[in-house]
């Protein structure tokens, strides 16, 4: 709450220190693919490089909305 406060009066996040809020959490794989899905802007791949973890829950969703998956490991 008080970061909120903060962001609204400065403008700025104290957290990262852009203007832009730092939102927490997990994203809403399942409506952001939705809306991707409706804007109509052709098909559709998902490229990432990271966690394993996170890799497999993308490859799931990617699927269940009919996008492509693509994966790399460093």
């Amino acid at each position: 709450m008080a970061l909120d406060l903060i962001h609204k009066e400065k403008n700025i996040d104290l957290i990262t220190g852009l203007k832009t809020r730092t939102q927490t959490g997990r994203p809403n794989w399942d409506k952001i693919f939705e809306e991707l899905k409706e804007s109509g802007y052709g098909p559709v791949t998902v490229f990432y490089c990271g966690s394993p973890v996170l890799a497999r829950v993308l490859s799931v969703k990617s699927q269940y909305h009919g996008f492509k998956f693509r994966k790399e490991n460093f």
